[in-house]
């Protein structure tokens, strides 16, 4: 434990060598501690290498603690869990989100209809469905992508997004894929994917990302990160909200609202649909 408070400690140092304020307030509150983007929960046996870690403000680092157990679920949907320490991952997680907040997994119980067009789609008689499209995980999606957006904006740009700027979110589940509805021209925008390394250990099986930033101008920025075979996140974001390429019928979010109590958005995209 020791050793590892003495590393936490020589990163948090680092950290406020290279920046001062939180990454996710807009550059308003000072950092007090490292946040993993994304979090250490997700991964196999909590296995993260080192990479892509950023100051952050206790009150922000703590704000998507749900979002982040909703990810750590989904993303392990597919593929399914063979090991018995994957059975007993998704179980922990199944018990972390049901503990903090049942109504999503209310929401997961997927329709007959959903799961006969996703054995149609996958041609798979026996493969399940989870339903994607209610709005409490739809906003624990969509929070946790505008952090992620936040994060990367940071690390290929060196720049914080301000309070002035915006993240806009749409997200695609592997039902998308299969039914060839994911906006395949996004590959075009982007650059190379990549993933977090550590020696030989890399985890692109479980977490990659490719980034698009004008050469014109830092001050925008967009992202695709794909979470194993479960689904994948587009955020657009841009230092001046005037800028943002916002999505049909969707709200953006904007730095610090991490701080505020969790709420509803105005508009919800729904209508995804997931595969098992």
């Amino acid at each position: 434990m020791g050793e590892a408070r003495r590393v936490r400690g020589k990163l948090l140092a680092r950290l406020k060598a290279q920046q001062v304020y939180c990454v996710y307030c807009g550059g308003a509150t000072p950092g007090t501690s490292v946040d993993h983007m994304p979090p250490r929960t997700i991964f196999f046996g909590r296995q993260r290498p080192n990479g892509l870690e950023f100051l952050a403000c206790d009150a922000c680092n703590n704000g998507s603690r749900l979002d982040e157990q909703v990810i750590a679920l989904l993303s392990r949907v597919y593929p399914d869990p063979e090991t018995d320490e994957e059975i007993a991952e998704v179980q922990h997680c199944l018990t972390a989100v049901g503990n903090n907040s049942p109504a999503i997994l209310h929401e997961l119980l997927p329709a007959p209809s959903q799961t006969r067009r996703s054995r149609r789609a996958l041609h798979d008689r026996e493969g399940g469905a989870i339903n994607a499209s209610g709005p409490l995980v739809n906003m624990a999606i969509r929070r946790f992508g505008a952090k992620l957006g936040l994060a990367l904006h940071r690390h290929q740009t060196g720049r914080t997004v301000p309070i002035k700027g915006a993240a806009s979110v749409q997200w695609f589940t592997n039902y998308n894929l299969a039914t060839g509805t994911f906006p395949s021209e996004v590959y075009d925008l982007l650059g190379p994917p990549d993933t977090l390394r550590q020696g030989l250990k890399e985890v692109s099986n479980q977490f990659s990302y490719a980034s698009a930033v004008p050469s014109d101008s830092l001050a925008t920025s967009a992202h695709l990160a794909t979470f194993r075979m479960s689904f994948a996140i587009l955020v657009y974001v841009a230092e001046d909200a005037e800028h943002i390429r916002k999505f049909p019928s969707d709200d953006v979010l904007k730095p610090g609202f991490l701080r505020l109590p969790r709420a509803m958005p105005n508009q919800m995209r729904i209508g995804h649909r997931w595969i098992e």
